[in-house]
């Protein structure tokens, strides 16, 4: 990276499969970068093949082709709320009883998203904002037919709440009628 920023940026932990980590990275000087990943509390991340947990701090020097040094200071910091505020379901069950009725996604921080859900073959269902927009209820665009009990599939593009997008995250769904 180039300029100082927020970068998404998935990794390898030890506890569990599907963790993600944050880098704020902050550009000091031309030979000297600074990064803090931000990780879930107890959970260690992966880097140049040791696994570190949260407070720690790292510094690497690389040597560029033209003989330059180059340092990255790496501070691996917890921030809990990366871990527990976005919430992304992996099956529904719409129908009138009142529970689990919609693919509710739980965004965290000031988070808004583009949110596109199709079937198994790549047919557009329904797409809406989060949050400005109601979720999917499991009928074509949320009002015609209700869709079958499947497998069906999202694209979540993350903004930020100034409009600067963040993120695209896919993944698969699972509708039970």
């Amino acid at each position: 990276y180039k300029e100082s920023g927020l970068y998404y940026k998935k990794q390898k932990f030890l506890c569990s499969k599907d963790s993600f980590a944050f880098l704020d990275l902050k550009v000091l000087e031309p030979s000297t970068a600074e990064q803090i990943v931000y990780v879930c509390r107890y959970e260690k991340i992966e880097i140049n093949g040791t696994f570190y947990k949260a407070p720690n701090t790292l510094r690497d020097t690389f040597i560029t082709l033209n003989s330059c040094d180059s340092i990255v200071v790496t501070k691996v910091m917890s921030k809990e709320d990366l871990c527990t505020k976005m919430i992304i379901p992996n099956v529904f069950t719409p129908g009138k009883d009142g529970y689990n009725d919609y693919f509710e996604i739980e965004l965290n921080y000031n988070l808004e998203a583009e949110i596109t859900i199709v079937n198994r073959w790549g047919q557009n269902i329904y797409s809406y904002k989060l949050p400005s927009q109601k979720p999917w209820n499991g009928r074509v665009n949320n009002k015609g037919k209700e869709s079958p009990s499947g497998t069906y599939f999202y694209v979540m593009n993350l903004f930020e709440s100034n409009g600067n997008s963040k993120e695209v995250i896919n993944g698969v769904l699972t509708l039970i009628r």
